[in-house]
C-alpha cells in the first residue's frame, strides 16, 4: 500500500471500500442476505459465522503491522480518499484556474544537498531570495508540489509571537531560506509576505538582512516602507536617508518628508529640516512632538542643547513609531514611558533596551518584549540588577512566602504597590540576596511560576539561571526540585536536570522515610517526568518504567497534563503503551474539577497541514505546522492540533523544533 492511499484511508477513518479493495485490504461486509430454503442449521451457520469472524480479526492484525502513521491522534478534520493528490489551494484560498504545463526541469525536485545550482535561478527570482547560507537553509525546493496561492495564504498566517529558540530558529529559517518558485507559478508577494512577517515579529536585523538582498531598481513602494522602517530602528540613518531621498522624489508621503527633515536635521540643515517640517504642517501631518524633537536636534548638532527637556509636548504621542523612536535617539531625549509600552514589535525590542530611558520604565517594555521573545533572558537580568529597592520593599516580599496572596501587595508602604515586572524584580533581587539555598529557590519558584502564567518562561528561565549554579540537588531541597528541573531543561543543561530528576525519584522511591518529602518528590516527578522524556526521547535510560510510573500517578492527581503528554510523546516518538491510555481514559471518565479550555484551532489551517505532512510538501508543513500553533503558543494550543504540528514536524526531520513546542507546552502546571 502506498503512503498515500493509506494515509488517506487512515484520514477518512477506514471508510473508503473502493481505495482499501483496490490496495489488498478488507471489503465492506454484505447485507445479510434471507436464508434459502436448504440453507444449514442454525449452529453450522453459527460456526461459519464465527471462522468469518477469525478471518477478519486476522486481516485487521496484519494491517495493523503495515506501515502507517505512529499516532493515529495525529489525525484531525475529515480528509476525502483524494485530497492527497488533489492541488491543496481549494480550502485556504479557493480552487485555482488551470496552469500552464511546465517542463520536466521545472517540476523536478532539486537535490537538497546541492544548492541552488545555475540552472534553476530564473526559479528564484525576486520573491525567493534569502540571507542563509547552506549550512542553515532550508533545501532550496521547500515549496516543491505547493500551490502558489496555498504558500501565500500560510506565509501570512504565520506567528508574530516566538517564546520558544527552537520554534523561532525554523520560522527564520523558513522566511529567509533561498527558495525556488513552485513549478505552478511564483508565491504572489512572497518577499513582501516574508518581510511583513518579520517586521510584525520584530526582527529587525533579520529584515535589514533580507532587504539588503533586494536590488535597488527591485523596492517596491511597499518594500520600502518595510526597510525603512528597519534601518530608522536599526541605526543604519545613512542608508535611511538615501531611500528616503530617492522616495520623495516619486511621492510626497508625509513618513519620507519626516525622515528628510530627520536627515537634514542631523546634517545641521536648518532650512531645509524647516521646509519639510512646513509641507508636513500643510498636510496637517507633523504633530507637536515631532518638530519639537527636530529643533532639539538642531540645537545639539548646533552645540546650543542645554540638556533639558523643557518645552518638550511628550504628553501628546501615543505611540513610539519609528521615525519617532531614531528621533528621540537622535535629539537625546527618552521617549515617555506610556507611549513606549504600546510602541511596535520593530520597537519595543529596542526601546527595552535603551540607556536613555529610567530602569522601571524599560522593565515594563521589557515585560511586553519578553512575551514575544524580543529580549534575552541575560539582558532580563540585567535589567532586574538595575531596580533600586528599598530596605522596606524588600522587606515586604517576605511575606510572601508564608503567604503568596501577597505578591499582590509588595512594596514600600509610602508608595503604590509594584505590579508587573517590578514585582518580578523584587523577587529576584531577594533571590540574588539569599544566603541559603531554601530561601533563594523559594522566591525563585514564585518568580518562575510567575513567568509561566505571564508568558515569559523560557526567558525567564534563562535569566534565573545564573541563580542554580551552586545549587546543588539534596532532599531537603527536594520540593524545589521541579524548579530546578525545567531551568536546567530550558537552558540545555542536561546533566545536573538528570540529578535533580534521580534525586527526586530517589527521595520518592525510597523505602520509609520523611512522607512529605516524599509527596514532594512525586509532585516533582510529575513535573519533570514528561519533559525529560521529550528532551531525551527513546534514549532516556529506563524510558519505559518512567513513562508507566507517570502514567500511574498522573491519572490520579494531573489527568489533563497526562493526556496532553501522551498525545505529544506519541506524536514524538510512538512509544506510549496501550496501558497508559487505558488510565488516561479512565481519568477522564470521571475528572474532578472543569478541564483546561484551549482555543478552537484552525481547521483549514489543520487541514492543510495533514495534507502537506502526507504529501511531503516541506515548506508548506513547516508553515502550517507553526501557523496552527499561532501567536498563542504552544502552552495554549489543543493537545490534538498540537500533536499534529509535533508530529508533521518530527516527521519532516525537523525533531529539536517537534520537541521544544512538545516541551514549552508541558513547562506549565496548566498541563
Amino acid at each position: 500500500m502506498t503512503r498515500s492511499a493509506l494515509l488517506a484511508c487512515l484520514l477518512c477513518g477506514l471508510a473508503a471500500p473502493a481505495v482499501l479493495a483496490q490496495q489488498g485490504g478488507e471489503s465492506e461486509p454484505e447485507p445479510p442476505q434471507a436464508p434459502a430454503e436448504d440453507a444449514s442449521s442454525d449452529r453450522e451457520r453459527d460456526q461459519d459465522r464465527d471462522a468469518k469472524d477469525r478471518d477478519r480479526a486476522d486481516d485487521r492484525a496484519d494491517d495493523r503491522g503495515s506501515a502507517r502513521p505512529r499516532s493515529l491522534l495525529r489525525l484531525g478534520p475529515f480528509l476525502d480518499p483524494d485530497a492527497l493528490d488533489r492541488p491543496s489551494a481549494e480550502t485556504l484560498v479557493g480552487a485555482q484556474g488551470p496552469k500552464d504545463a511546465a517542463t520536466d526541469a521545472e517540476t523536478a525536485p532539486l537535490d537538497p544537498g546541492a544548492g541552488v545550482e545555475e540552472g534553476a535561478l530564473d526559479r528564484l527570482g525576486l520573491e525567493g531570495i534569502g540571507t542563509l547560507g547552506p549550512d542553515e537553509a532550508l533545501a532550496p525546493d521547500l515549496w516543491h508540489g505547493s500551490d502558489p496561492e496555498v504558500a501565500a495564504a500560510l506565509l501570512a498566517a504565520l506567528p508574530h509571537r516566538l517564546r520558544s529558540q527552537g520554534v523561532r530558529q525554523l520560522w527564520r529559517q523558513l522566511l529567509l531560506s533561498p527558495a525556488l518558485s513552485p513549478a505552478a507559478g511564483r508565491i504572489p508577494d512572497a518577499l513582501r509576505l516574508r518581510l511583513e512577517t518579520l517586521t510584525a515579529a520584530g526582527r529587525v536585523d533579520d529584515v535589514l538582512a533580507l532587504s539588503d538582498a533586494i536590488p535597488s531598481g527591485a523596492m517596491t513602494a511597499d518594500l520600502a516602507h518595510l526597510r525603512a522602517d528597519a534601518l530608522l530602528v536599526g541605526g543604519r540613518l545613512d542608508d535611511g536617508c538615501a531611500l528616503a531621498r530617492g522616495a520623495a522624489r516619486e511621492t510626497g508621503e508625509a513618513r519620507w518628508l519626516k525622515m528628510l527633515a530627520l536627515c537634514e536635521a542631523l546634517a545641521g540643515n536648518r532650512s531645509a529640516a524647516y521646509l519639510q517640517i512646513s509641507l508636513l504642517e500643510e498636510s496637517g501631518e507633523a504633530g507637536r512632538l515631532f518638530p519639537a524633537l527636530i529643533d532639539r536636534l538642531l540645537a545639539r548638532v548646533e552645540g546650543l542643547d542645554t540638556g533639558v527637556d523643557t518645552g518638550l509636548p511628550l504628553a501628546t504621542v501615543e505611540r513610539v513609531d519609528p521615525i519617532l523612536y531614531a528621533a528621540f535617539l537622535a535629539a537625546d531625549v527618552a521617549p515617555p514611558a506610556a507611549a513606549a509600552r504600546t510602541a511596535p514589535p520593530l520597537v519595543l525590542g529596542e526601546l527595552a533596551v535603551n540607556a536613555l530611558m529610567a530602569p522601571p520604565a524599560r522593565l515594563a517594555v521589557a515585560e511586553q518584549a519578553a512575551r514575544m521573545g524580543l529580549i534575552g533572558g541575560g539582558r532580563l537580568a540585567a535589567l532586574f540588577d538595575a531596580m533600586a529597592f528599598t530596605d522596606a520593599d524588600l522587606g515586604t516580599a517576605d511575606a510572601v512566602l508564608d503567604d503568596p496572596a501577597a505578591i499582590n501587595g509588595l512594596g514600600s508602604p509610602e508608595n503604590p504597590p509594584l505590579d508587573g515586572m517590578m514585582i518580578d524584580a523584587l523577587l529576584f533581587a531577594k533571590a540574588r540576596r539569599a544566603q541559603d539555598p531554601s530561601t533563594r529557590l523559594a522566591f525563585l519558584d514564585l518568580l518562575f511560576e510567575r513567568a509561566i502564567t505571564r508568558g515569559y518562561a523560557q526567558v525567564m528561565a534563562v535569566a534565573v539561571a545564573p541563580l542554580l549554579d551552586t545549587v546543588m540537588p539534596g532532599a531537603d531541597l527536594i520540593g524545589h526540585a521541579g524548579l530546578v528541573g525545567r531551568v536546567h531543561l530550558v537552558t540545555g543543561r542536561m546533566d545536573a536536570a538528570r540529578r535533580w530528576y534521580a534525586e527526586a525519584e530517589a527521595v520518592a522511591t525510597a523505602p520509609g522515610g520523611d512522607e512529605t518529602r516524599r509527596a514532594a518528590a512525586r509532585r516533582a516527578l510529575r513535573t519533570l517526568t514528561p519533559l525529560m522524556l521529550i528532551a531525551e526521547g527513546p534514549a532516556m535510560a529506563g524510558y519505559d518504567a518512567a513513562l508507566a510510573r507517570w502514567a500511574e500517578d498522573s491519572a490520579e492527581h494531573a489527568p489533563d497534563r497526562l493526556q496532553a503528554g501522551l498525545v505529544l510523546l506519541d506524536a514524538l516518538d510512538g512509544r506510549v503503551p496501550a496501558a497508559a491510555w487505558g488510565r488516561a481514559l479512565q481519568a477522564a471518565a470521571g475528572p474532578d474539577g472543569e478541564a483546561p479550555a484551549y482555543p478552537a484551532p484552525d481547521p483549514a489551517v489543520w487541514r492543510q497541514l495533514l495534507i502537506a505532512a502526507g504529501t511531503d510538501r516541506l515548506g508548506e508543513t513547516v508553515a502550517a505546522a507553526l501557523a496552527l500553533v499561532g501567536d498563542a503558543g504552544a502552552a495554549q494550543t489543543d493537545p490534538a492540533a498540537l500533536s499534529a504540528a509535533v508530529g508533521a514536524l518530527a516527521d519532516a526531520g525537523f525533531q529539536a523544533p517537534a520537541r521544544r513546542l512538545a516541551f514549552e507546552a508541558l513547562i506549565a502546571g496548566a498541563r
